[in-house]
């Protein structure tokens, strides 16, 4: 597996029908109509505000060598690497309401992981799970960003 395919994965998934429901009903009447359409690579918030009324954003995230180890603790090498790696989403919208923000905010990470425990492989890989998450806290409304960190582990065979 890889990195792409864990996007890809994550990317599909946000278009989940029982998901996209969820984040709709948070939204303002009529922000969207249909499914909220999925931006791959981060952009300038005023720029994805001036376009879309809601939108997600997927970007690459950090990653990381995890080693694997047998039975007995040693390192194996040579033919599989394990990887950790990130897939950051984000989740833009005009919300001119201060509270009902809060409440989509307050959400949304719940709405995510429930997401990836009915999806806990997206892409084919080991296992993903909502690792962080974060709000801009208002300081870009009416504009409003959450942003989350979708951890997750796959591994590379040597080709």
């Amino acid at each position: 597996m890889t990195q792409a395919a864990f996007t890809t994965g994550i990317v599909s998934l946000l278009n989940e029908a029982t998901f996209d429901a969820a984040v709709r009903a948070l939204l303002p009447a009529g922000a969207v109509t249909g499914a909220i359409p999925v931006l791959l690579g981060n952009r300038r918030v005023e720029q994805i505000a001036s376009q879309y009324p809601a939108c997600w954003v997927v970007e690459q995230g950090d990653g990381r060598v995890s080693p694997i180890a047998d039975e007995t603790g040693l390192t194996i090498g040579g033919a599989l690497q394990q990887f950790e790696g990130a897939i950051l989403i984000s989740l833009v919208w005009i919300e001119q309401e201060p509270a009902a923000a809060v409440t989509a905010k307050q959400a949304l990470p719940t709405l995510v992981t429930q997401l990836l425990l009915r999806n806990p492989q997206p892409g084919g890989i080991s296992g993903a799970w909502l690792d962080t998450w974060q709000s801009d806290r208002g300081g870009n409304a009416p504009v409003q960003v959450w942003g989350a960190s979708i951890a997750g582990t796959y591994q590379t065979p040597r080709a």
